[in-house]
């Protein structure tokens, strides 16, 4: 039996450890290469009030998730079910969804869920009603921020609007054929209709390219060096997405961006026209506030509803999704409001912008 390791590791280690892993499938076949691992998690672990620990703990499901959902062409995915790789994987989302649990357990708690006949209505208003959907930070975007704010912003926007598709796709699988159909309306639209230079990611990238975001970088590198509630966000739905148990909460969750979707960008548009962004850079929120608005109603009618009346039990599990999906998109929000509000100089950015 080995001994236990009695050294401490440090940030900088831990990061070493989860990247050599992910990066090599060979390493893992062996006991010694599962305690050292288990070492590195563990000292995580101990460190995770931490916002750099945070921040390592995204930025490495982020790269496990990337393993599901890349071609293969980009990046080495030999290693997506490589029983070290699992093992990092599981481990780290097991801390992150306690962590979800605890925050939304007491919510849940006080709801008193309607009939199935109401439920539709009651799910919109759980979202219209939650800080998520009314954030001041989106009157902030419209009216004041500089083009540096909302280089930053868009910057962190990616983990989610820039794999939207994809997640579509995902969710999709093995659901009901009404369900099929709702989602690919929503993946269609995304598609832009067959039209490859209406696809939406494509239209997404247009912006980030007038922001000069990817002028000298790609966009997983931005993945990468986002902060990590902005990775939270991005990394909760791909969660949701490639375990089939958490599907239905993905539904939920999906629901929620599709329904707020609409408030959100109107308030960007707006916010693009006073910094003098191009139409081209605007479309696709201009875009999103229209289909948003069909596709989240759609979603609410024809894709959580059908479920509950199916499985009346599976109002809380959507309702979970939808919550954990709130609160995560308060986090981030209250992030980057406090840094704007705080007027912390966005070095990085500035830089970027004057080319230096």
């Amino acid at each position: 039996m080995m001994e236990k390791l009695n050294f401490i590791m440090n940030i900088e280690q831990i990061k070493s450890v989860f990247r050599r892993v992910i990066d090599n499938p060979k390493i893992g076949e062996c006991l010694g290469d599962f305690y050292i691992l288990e070492h590195a998690l563990n000292a995580l672990e101990s460190m995770r009030e931490i916002p750099k620990v945070r921040k390592l703990m995204h930025q490495t499901l982020g790269r496990i998730y990337d393993l599901h959902v890349s071609n293969g062409n980009r990046v080495n995915t030999a290693a997506q079910f490589s029983p070290a790789v699992v093992y990092i994987q599981r481990y780290l989302e097991n801390m992150w969804e306690s962590e979800n649990q605890k925050r939304t357990e007491c919510q849940l708690q006080r709801i008193d869920f309607p009939s199935i006949k109401n439920f539709g209505r009651w799910y919109k208003d759980l979202l219209r009603t939650h800080k998520a959907s009314r954030h001041p930070l989106f009157e902030y975007l419209e009216k004041e921020a500089s083009l540096e704010e909302m280089t930053y912003f868009f910057s962190q926007e990616i983990t989610v609007d820039g794999r939207f598709d994809d997640l579509l796709a995902m969710l999709q699988i093995g659901q009901t054929a009404e369900i099929k159909m709702e989602i690919a309306a929503n993946y269609w639209d995304e598609m832009g209709n067959g039209n490859p230079q209406k696809v939406h990611t494509e239209l997404f990238s247009v912006l980030l390219e007038e922001l000069r975001l990817t002028e000298d970088t790609d966009f997983y590198t931005l993945f990468e060096d986002a902060a990590p509630e902005s990775l939270a966000c991005g990394n909760l739905l791909i969660y949701y997405a490639i375990h089939r148990t958490n599907v239905t909460v993905g539904l939920g969750a999906m629901g929620a961006v599709e329904m707020l979707a609409p408030i959100r960008f109107s308030h960007f548009v707006k916010g693009f026209k006073r910094l003098g962004l191009s139409q081209q850079a605007s479309e696709y929120h201009k875009l999103h506030i229209t289909v948003d608005t069909q596709h989240g109603n759609g979603w609410i009618n024809n894709a959580i509803v059908p479920l509950v009346q199916q499985k009346p039990e599976l109002k809380r599990d959507i309702s979970y999704g939808a919550l954990c999906r709130l609160e995560s998109s308060v986090d981030y929000l209250d992030m980057i409001y406090s840094k704007f509000k705080g007027k912390e100089i966005l070095t990085d950015f500035n830089s970027m912008r004057s080319g230096s």
